[in-house]
């Protein structure tokens, strides 16, 4: 045997006393240490953009789906004894919801829920029990009045939360149980907390913000960097006279005031210091911190109302399609992991006894989502080639096209589709309105052009001429 190969063998029997099978998690019992600068910078970028919240290249796209969000319904579905599955019209956590506690609603709830879980990459709701033990009320707290905390020994993965409502109560813990704690993925810095969506794009943030704070400076200061005032002559004021003259000159041709009559006393020249605007132009760098903010958040730049993503607009994309793609990529996969936590550890607090057995669903229902119905031309052109191919009913043409909620008497019910005269089996000729050797196999010719009884053809159809109009006549009986 090869010395190595034996010496490996020997090595693994001997560490095997020492490897055993985990029968309980061992977590990390407190967080990872890290530094929170950026590579290859020594700069605090996290402390200057701070939350973000002044900022408007994060605040529009989460905004945006702060408004979008409660367009769709949260909804609880259940699968009956047949296997049909049906929506629940009434349920205690869904009414919950809608009505947390008597200061805010279910909009105001959410909106303040996707602001912190986009933020932060956390969101808490903190429940209020009766004396049953179940919740009556839900109250939305901020990420930094709040923090899980694990034991050392990491026995548990969170041992409780520490509460901070600054009433001069102290910090409070809470169990994790009276807790709803929404996690943007885990983060592995980390892991009993979610990871900030805007954690990669910090320099981004701060370089719009160091855009904007440039542009209002130079505006704030009559729009360039100032003015040189200078004697002729070969004149020397006195520090006195420069401090005096510089005061006013700000205060009479300042703010409001600009654009006025100047007058000097002695021979002086007056010269403009400043940049050409177009010099001073920073839409290229503001155009990068919005798209890569957008892109992180998940909503393309021009559906928020960016100019650096209408331009996509103007090489083939439409307004609607990047509406839609927003829902898509944006707001319902946030939708779909608040509902995931909700029914982990809300929905169980009304499930007791027998009904813990019953399967439920919980699901966005996007009905009424605009963004998402699809347009009335495209639906209707659809239809209809569904229809003159002979998919679909008259009926169901009509009840889906033409009025969705009623149809006329005669169609309900009514089980024909339409054919072309072309897709007959034996097609109409003139010749058979004389021979009676020649009878189509089509209801609707029998019928109508009094050949007699249907001889065999399977599925009953209307027949049209083989043009783009369809006759859309109900035959008589």
């Amino acid at each position: 045997m090869n010395p190595i190969t034996a010496a490996t063998k020997a090595l693994a029997s001997g560490l095997g006393q020492f490897l055993t099978s985990l029968r309980t998690m061992r977590h990390p019992g407190q967080p990872i240490l890290w530094d929170r600068t950026l590579k290859r910078t020594r700069f605090d970028y996290r402390r200057e953009v701070g939350d973000g919240l002044d900022s408007s290249v994060v605040t529009a796209p989460i905004f945006w789906i702060q408004r979008a969000l409660p367009e769709a319904t949260l909804a609880l579905e259940f699968t009956n004894e047949d296997g049909a599955k049906e929506d629940l019209e009434h349920h205690e956590m869904l009414d919950l919801i809608q009505n947390p506690n008597g200061y805010y609603g279910d909009i105001a709830l959410w909106m303040a829920t996707i602001l912190s879980f986009l933020v932060d990459g956390n969101a808490y709701w903190i429940k209020v029990r009766n004396g049953y033990g179940k919740p009556t009320e839900l109250w939305w707290v901020p990420w930094w009045m709040i923090e899980p905390k694990a034991p050392i020994d990491g026995s548990d993965f969170i041992e409780y939360y520490e509460y901070t409502p600054g009433t001069g109560l102290g910090r409070m813990p809470l169990d994790p149980a009276d807790v709803v704690h929404f996690r943007h993925g885990i983060n592995p810095r980390n892991l009993m907390k979610g990871l900030s969506p805007l954690d990669g794009v910090i320099r981004e943030i701060f370089t719009d913000l160091e855009a904007s704070n440039f542009v209002a400076s130079l505006l704030r200061n009559m729009g360039v960097p100032g003015v040189v005032i200078s004697p002729k002559g070969g004149a020397m004021p006195a520090a006195e006279d420069v401090e005096a003259t510089k005061t006013w000159f700000k205060q009479a041709f300042g703010g409001d005031n600009r654009g006025g009559p100047l007058v000097m006393g002695a021979p002086t020249e007056v010269s403009s210091y400043g940049f050409d605007p177009k010099a001073m132009d920073l839409s290229e760098g503001r155009d990068v911190a919005e798209e890569r903010v957008c892109a992180v958040i998940g909503v393309p730049a021009a559906v928020v109302g960016f100019g650096a993503g209408l331009q996509q607009t103007k090489v083939g994309a439409t307004m609607k399609e990047l509406r839609e793609l927003a829902w898509q990529n944006g707001v319902l996969p946030y939708g779909n992991m608040l509902a995931d936590e909700l029914k982990r550890s809300l929905l169980p607090d009304f499930q007791r006894g027998a009904a813990r057995k019953q399967k439920l669903r919980l699901y966005w229902n996007t009905e009424n989502v605009v963004a998402l119905q699809e347009d009335e031309n495209k639906r209707t052109e659809r239809k209809l080639k569904e229809f003159d191919s002979g998919a679909i009913t008259l009926f169901d043409y009509y009840q889906r096209t033409v009025d969705r909620f009623s149809a006329p008497e005669a169609l309900v019910g009514d089980s024909r589709s339409l054919r072309r005269a072309t897709a007959c089996k034996w097609p109409i000729r003139a010749k058979a309105e004389t021979d009676t050797s020649v009878r189509p196999s089509c209801e609707y010719c029998n019928k109508v052009r009094g050949f007699g009884e249907n001889r065999g053809f399977q599925t009953p159809h209307f027949t049209v001429p083989s043009s783009p109009a369809l006759a859309l006549a109900v035959p008589s009986a």
